[in-house]
């Protein structure tokens, strides 16, 4: 057995980023709450269903999961509301122990029944069972099985396969995985539902924050005085209702909210006239160009090199300032495995070589189709221009996103612009949707089908072995060396990741940002 004793509080996420944000008398007084200007926009608080934004945001901090990861450190986890854990040496077997401290807002006590509960209800209320929960074999009519409370303390979690520590750990840290009271959520139970009527709409969490009501104009977050990790320094987080990017930054330059979200490239541009202070964070999806192999020219690898080599990565971002940043691999910033470098950059000599050796030195033509929305068509446009400098003519199809999609799905395009948000915080997940995809086994809902790509066996495997490596280093370089050789033989070029930009000024510090809307957490706003 392999036992760790991870650490008590959230001492990763706080060391990931700490800023800096103020305004007015912010700070003074404990029980004064932040106010931040967003597009409040929420359809659910139900941990198991909850899937925007803003939503996740909120689920974080208010609800406990039993471990988190530390994305300063991809592949370090630390215990929430598990002071420990083991796992059996054929890695099938995950126990858990659990603190005697935590209690949710209504004051009773967290145990492992109320763990193995939440587990259970995700996984029934859903048709599917979620993605990362079926690599472990957990389904409707499995989890109970495999999912057991032994005692008030004891967690025990097995999966049907050798599995990465990492990878089951990962998928505990999803908002979904969130641990909420059971015998609250039951008694509110409508004709079978597992109280999921009442929970979209009311809180059964032990994290820092709870929350009552809400309206379309503001949500507000109160402090969890009796929180077992540290009573929050604020009373709590207003969100309020801005629905336009100036007019965010326009209630903050009034003193109106301490912080200003999601801001367009014209406020960003605008902020260095102020004395606010912005701050951009990587926000864990991926923009990529996808090339449908159906086409006899982008069948050819050296059309596909010289196509990665044309896209001026540089200038984009810089015209998309706060919205991306350039991001070498299919695996998003904070994730384990995380390449750090590109490989390709703009390299327009090169390209029309490339084009030249394929037998294509006068280029060819090529239709790219596009959403018409920002920032797709920006990007779509600067492709076009791009390609151009080696004679490769685009036609530009600029749509909606549904119709797009549709014709992508039905592998209609020779070009596609997309995003991938990933489902879960593990590389895995990725490599999935990039680059599985063999003949032996087609997956029509991949990516990789999308674009009539067939992934080679030996590869195919490869990218299913990364959720069985142990070692943590180990699954680091697989994912790693797998996303180099992926630029080098997909029908992908990954572009850049997104990336959010906030603004703040500079009297008030501690809160933190990772790499996903859950680990946006005010416990540790201060007034230094």
């Amino acid at each position: 057995m392999i036992k760790i004793k991870p650490m008590r509080i959230r001492i990763g996420l706080v060391l990931l980023m700490v800023v800096s944000l103020a305004s007015g008398s912010f700070g003074q007084d404990r029980t004064e709450s932040l106010r931040v200007a967003v597009e409040l926009i929420i359809r659910t608080l139900d941990p198991a269903r909850a899937s925007g934004p803003l939503s996740r945001e909120i689920i974080g901090n208010t609800y406990d999961r039993l471990v988190e990861y530390d994305p300063g450190t991809p592949g370090s986890h630390y215990g929430l509301l598990a002071e420990s854990w083991t796992v059996s040496p054929d890695q099938q077997t995950f126990t858990f122990t659990l603190r005697t401290d935590p209690k949710f807002v209504s004051g009773a006590a967290v145990t492992a029944h109320d763990a193995a509960f939440s587990l259970h209800r995700m996984i029934q209320m859903r048709k599917f069972s979620p993605v990362p929960f079926r690599f472990l074999g957990w389904t409707a009519k499995t989890a109970k099985a495999l999912i057991q409370a032994q005692d008030a303390r004891t967690l025990v979690l097995k999966t049907t396969m050798p599995m990465a520590p990492t990878f089951l750990l990962n998928t505990l840290t999803m908002p979904m995985a969130s641990v909420v009271q059971r015998d609250l959520v039951l008694k509110h139970e409508q004709q079978g539902d597992l109280g999921a009527k009442w929970l979209a709409q009311h809180h059964a969490g032990s994290g820092p924050f709870a929350w009552k009501t809400w309206n379309s104009k503001r949500f507000l977050l109160t402090r969890n005085p009796a929180y077992w990790n540290g009573m929050s320094m604020i009373g709590g987080v207003e969100f309020v209702q801005f629905p336009e990017s100036a007019s965010r930054l326009k209630a903050l330059q009034q003193g109106e909210v301490q912080i200003a979200r999601g801001l367009a490239v014209e406020e960003v541009s605008s902020l260095a006239k102020t004395r606010l202070v912005k701050q951009t964070v990587p926000r864990g999806a991926v923009y990529y160009l996808a090339l449908n192999l159906e086409n006899p020219h982008l069948r050819k690898n050296k059309v596909r090199q010289a196509l990665r080599r044309l896209v001026d990565y540089q200038g984009l971002q810089e015209h998309l300032e706060g919205q991306v940043r350039m991001h070498p691999g299919f695996v998003p910033s904070g994730l384990l495995g995380a390449l750090q470098q590109n490989g390709f950059g703009r390299d327009v000599a090169r390209a029309r070589q490339l084009l030249a050796d394929a037998k294509l030195r006068n280029g060819f033509s090529v239709r790219l189709d596009a959403d018409r929305d920002f920032p797709f068509q920006t990007m779509a446009r600067s492709i076009k221009a791009a390609f151009a400098q080696a004679k490769v003519a685009v036609k530009l199809v600029l749509d909606s996103g549904r119709n797009t999609l549709i014709r992508y799905k039905t592998r209609q395009h020779d070009l596609y612009l997309g995003v991938w948000y990933p489902d879960y915080p593990d590389p895995h997940n990725n490599a999935i949707a990039f680059g599985y995809n063999p003949a032996s086994d087609s997956q029509p809902r991949s990516l990789p089908y999308r674009n009539n790509w067939a992934t080679p066996e030996a590869w195919s495997q490869r990218v299913l072995e990364g959720i069985r490596l142990a070692d943590v280093v180990q699954r680091q370089q697989h994912y790693e060396e797998l996303q180099r050789e992926h630029q080098v033989i997909s029908s992908f070029i990954v572009l850049f990741e997104n990336t959010e930009t906030l603004a703040y000024s500079p009297e008030v510090a501690g809160l933190v940002f990772g790499s996903r809307p859950e680990h946006t957490l005010y416990q540790f706003v201060y007034r230094p």
